[in-house]
């Protein structure tokens, strides 16, 4: 099974949405199975780069059985099960918002819904998935009107 495949099993079945969770991953690692050292809050984990720190956060909030390691981590599948539960925590803490919820992705809560990151996250969706369409999709920057809204 290829990483994207790995990432849209593990969106599914946390229940968010595929494209999200594959353009933050391919902006953390460009799909690099890889640990990267201490940035300063510990090392970041797998395709996702998911912290062990926020993977243990994660076990406590959804009460999983089998707490995360670092070699748990390094496996694609489980990084992206973490890294699914941490995006659907962020959604449901910012009310549904994903700019918010990509911020809050990378810094553990959320400080610019257009910060450079969510600018790379979108700008990686873009590249992943020409064709598909979001609310990240449609403009690269917040506007302020809705965009299905007319304007005279």
């Amino acid at each position: 099974m290829t990483y994207l495949a790995t990432i849209f099993k593990a969106a599914k079945f946390v229940g968010v949405s595929g494209h999200l969770l594959a353009a933050i991953c391919f902006t953390e690692s460009h799909f690099q199975n890889v640990m990267v050292e201490d940035d300063g809050n510990g090392p970041s984990y797998g395709i996702c780069q998911v912290k062990l720190d926020t993977a243990h956060h994660m076990d406590e909030m959804f009460n999983h059985k089998n707490p995360a390691t670092a070699e748990r981590l390094m496996d694609p599948y489980s990084n992206a099960f973490y890294a699914a539960k941490f995006v659907k925590y962020q959604l449901a803490r910012y009310g549904g918002s994903e700019r918010m919820a990509i911020d809050a992705y990378n810094r553990g809560y959320c400080q610019n819904s257009n910060s450079k990151y969510v600018k790379q996250v979108i700008k990686s969706m873009k590249r992943l998935f020409p064709d598909y369409e979001s609310e990240l999709t449609k403009t690269s920057i917040q506007l302020r009107i809705p965009i299905n809204r007319k304007v005279k």
